[in-house]
């Protein structure tokens, strides 16, 4: 019994890239989130040497979360797209956001860093 579906895996791991680059972009919510969290323009560009490792732990990052998510939606005998979605829904509200949210109250940032950050890992789920 294969248990990992590999090619939509990967597939998720490239998609999730390109949506943080997408997301975090000053076209979107980059600026917003530099302000939420306290980065200047000065700072970002002075960490921009570690751009390239971030990334690539981010792509680990996302591969381990496709290949966990695929494994329990296959372990519950989830089939269906619309069922994926609503069980994703649910772990991503009872342990991203709650974790997400925890980390905006206790670090004392501002709320809107939640829906930036806690949205984008809602979107980042359901890919």
């Amino acid at each position: 019994m294969n248990l990992l579906h590999f090619g939509p895996i990967l597939l998720a791991a490239v998609l999730t890239l390109f949506l943080g680059m997408a997301w975090y972009s000053e076209a979107l919510f980059g600026k917003a989130w530099m302000k939420a969290v306290g980065l200047t323009k000065q700072k970002n560009s002075q960490s921009k040497r570690l751009m390239l490792i971030s990334m690539i732990l981010g792509f680990v990052s996302s591969l381990v979360t496709a290949m966990i998510l695929d494994l329990l939606l296959t372990l519950m005998g989830v089939t269906a797209f619309s069922a994926a979605y609503v069980f994703t829904f649910w772990l991503w509200l009872g342990f991203s956001a709650t974790g997400v949210l925890g980390q905006i109250l206790w670090e004392m940032r501002p709320p809107r860093l939640f829906f930036i950050n806690g949205i984008y890992q809602l979107l980042a789920l359901l890919f």
